[in-house]
This record gives C-alpha cells, sequence and structure tokens, in this order.
C-alpha cells in the first residue's frame, strides 16, 4: 500500500508542476552522408515513433544542414527515410543541445563508421556506448548494478534518458533490468528534473508496472467515440465482467485477437459480460473508421488520437499496438492478454 500510495502522488505531483524550466535550445545539426544515395533523413524525438511523427530534412549532395528550436534538452534520432521504407533502420540518437552537431554518416551496414561530433551530452552519449562495445560479451560479467551505479553517480539528462529506456524495455526484458533500482533512482531525477518530459513519462509506467496487474484495479480513464463524445471506460463497463480491448488499425496481430473475442462477446453479452475498444491512431480517424467497419466489431469503440490522453503511456504499452485486460464487476484484472480460448473459459466458470 506504501508504494501504492508513493507512486499514485509522485504521478500527480509531476502532472501538476508547472513548466518554468523549459530552456528554449537551438540546435543545429550539419552532415555528410557517406556510401549511399539516400534523399530525405526524418528528425524526431527518441520517445516519438517514426510511423506517424518526424521532420523530414532534405539530402543534397551528399550533405544536410538543419536548424530546430526544442523545449528540453532530451534525447533524439536521425531515421533514413529509405531505410524506413524498407523496414529496416537503425535510428542515430543525439542530444538537442545549443549549439552544432556535425555527423559523418554512413550505410546501414556501415553503422558503426558513423561519426558525431559536438554537444557535451551527445558526447557522454558516444562514450558510454563505446564503452559497451569494449566490453562485449564481459559486460554480462560485470555486476548487475553498473548501468543504476553510473546513472547514480552521473544525474543527468543523459543518464535520465538510461533509466527511461530500462522502463521502457522493462515488459520485454524482465529478466535483465532491476525495477526496483529504477524506482529508487527516478525520485533523485524527478527532482532535478521536475518540469522534464521524462519525468511524468516514466512516473506513469512505473505506476503500471508496479500497480497493474493481475488482482489489481484497472487504470480508468476517459476518451472519444468517433462522434466526438467523450466517455469513461467505467461507466461504460459499471457492473459486468468486461474486456478492456487496446488495439490500433495498424496492429495486425491487435485487430486479429479483437475479431477472435467476437463469439465470445455475443455468447455472453446478455449474462453480464461486454467488451469496450479503445484504438491507438495518429493524425486522422479515417483508418480506425475503416477497420471497424471491415472487422464488425459489436462493441463500442473509443478512439485515443495522436496520444492526446496518454492512455497507452499509463499502461506502459507506449511502444506496441495495446494489449487486453479482463476485469470483474469491480474493476480488478482477472487476466492480461488472454486469448479468445482463455477469456471463454473464465467466463463460462463466472457466468453461468
Amino acid at each position: 500500500m506504501k508504494k501504492i500510495f508513493y507512486l499514485t502522488f509522485l504521478f500527480a505531483f509531476c502532472l501538476n508542476f508547472s513548466n518554468p524550466f523549459a530552456q528554449n535550445i537551438r540546435c543545429k545539426l550539419e552532415g555528410k552522408v557517406i556510401g549511399r544515395k539516400s534523399k530525405t533523413l526524418i528528425l524526431l524525438k527518441a520517445t516519438e515513433d517514426v510511423r506517424f511523427s518526424g521532420i523530414k530534412i532534405p539530402i543534397i549532395k551528399n550533405a544536410f544542414s538543419f536548424e530546430f528550436e526544442a523545449p528540453f534538452v532530451e534525447q533524439y534520432e536521425l531515421v533514413f527515410e529509405d531505410e524506413f521504407e524498407d523496414g529496416g533502420w537503425k535510428p542515430v540518437s543525439f542530444f538537442a543541445e545549443n549549439g552544432t552537431l556535425n555527423f559523418g554518416l554512413h550505410s546501414l551496414e556501415d553503422y558503426a563508421q558513423n561519426t558525431i561530433s559536438g554537444g557535451e551530452l551527445t558526447q557522454k552519449m558516444v562514450r558510454f556506448n563505446q564503452q559497451l562495445i569494449n566490453k562485449g560479451d564481459s559486460i554480462r560479467t560485470l555486476d548487475a548494478g553498473w548501468k543504476y551505479e553510473y546513472m547514480k553517480q552521473h544525474p543527468d539528462v543523459f543518464s535520465y534518458s538510461l533509466l527511461l529506456d530500462q522502463v521502457v524495455r522493462y515488459e520485454e526484458d524482465k529478466k535483465d533490468i532491476d525495477i526496483m533500482a529504477v524506482t529508487e533512482l527516478f525520485p533523485t531525477f524527478s527532482k532535478l528534473y521536475p518540469s522534464h518530459p521524462y519525468t511524468p513519462k516514466i512516473a506513469e509506467m512505473l505506476n503500471a508496472i508496479h500497480n497493474l496487474k493481475v488482482g489489481d484495479h484497472f487504470l480508468d480513464f476517459s476518451a472519444p467515440t468517433i462522434d466526438g463524445e467523450v466517455k469513461k471506460v467505467s461507466e461504460l463497463i459499471k457492473g459486468k465482467v468486461a474486456v478492456i480491448d487496446m488495439w490500433a488499425s495498424w496492429c495486425g496481430p491487435c485487430r486479429y485477437l479483437s475479431k477472435s473475442m467476437i463469439p465470445v462477446y455475443e455468447k455472453y453479452k446478455d449474462k453480464g459480460f461486454t467488451i469496450v475498444g479503445v484504438a491507438a491512431e495518429f493524425k486522422t480517424n479515417e483508418q480506425f473508421k475503416a477497420a471497424v467497419k471491415k472487422d464488425k466489431y459489436p462493441w463500442k469503440n473509443l478512439i485515443e488520437l495522436d496520444k492526446q490522453n496518454g492512455i497507452w503511456n499509463k499502461y506502459n504499452i507506449d511502444g506496441g499496438g495495446g494489449n487486453t485486460y479482463l476485469v470483474d464487476a469491480k474493476g480488478v484484472i482477472l487476466a492480461i492478454h488472454p486469448k479468445a480460448e482463455e477469456l471463454e473459459k473464465i467466463l463460462g466458470e463466472m457466468l453461468k
């Protein structure tokens, strides 16, 4: 209970803190493109998705130049558009800092030959990554807490980005991430950078990690219908066993799972069961409308457009298409991401 209270308090603090320390960074990018015929780079924040975000920078005569302003020092990425369109890309990371950064960028095959000069935090990142390369496999034999000790000894925005990365990767890499060490380090950084965008993001994800398990209460939220009417999930599922289906029109596995639940829904919808869908979409709701029409979902669907309500972040699934949560009539989570067969079995026992 103490942990739950702490994270909830910290989360509320982060969201309500004003933003007086925005820094108005002015960063200039200069670069040469070597050994490739790419015509465009995409610039975006490391926390954004290149499929839906980014500014295009033209490459002219194997060179590029671009200047931009940012409210905070934080990690950004450059992605070659042709790599992205081919379906396999490796971003070039750097930090938006005052001054000029100079890049020498090679093909994907020669990624290790890329160079970046300029920027205090960017150079710290370069040295850190080189240290990882030099250690190679031996790094796994080191004390498991070495990264956390580094972050503790260097509480700057670069280390904050490392902390964020640990939280983002936690669901896929639990065995190599000490989430309690991350949780203990977070207050140090949140106090140093209370208005930085990493602060509420990490607070929400930690809240989900610690307080969104089977046996916990689901995290309530509101989102609009396709007609723009804002609905609260708790009101839509009140008094019923329910599946909260978080999906996306562009997520094939999500839609496959959603469609597989239609027969289960039809069988139990008059016995105290319901489903509420919420789709994560970007820029337009047209793909959402087309998917609902094509898949013929018989339940109410809400839409989370351009992450406006931060729902995926609250559920710590920001890097994926979605997830599903089965809850009882009191909103307690019974199962996370159940398949239709598992759902059928649980409902058969509960709603005889």
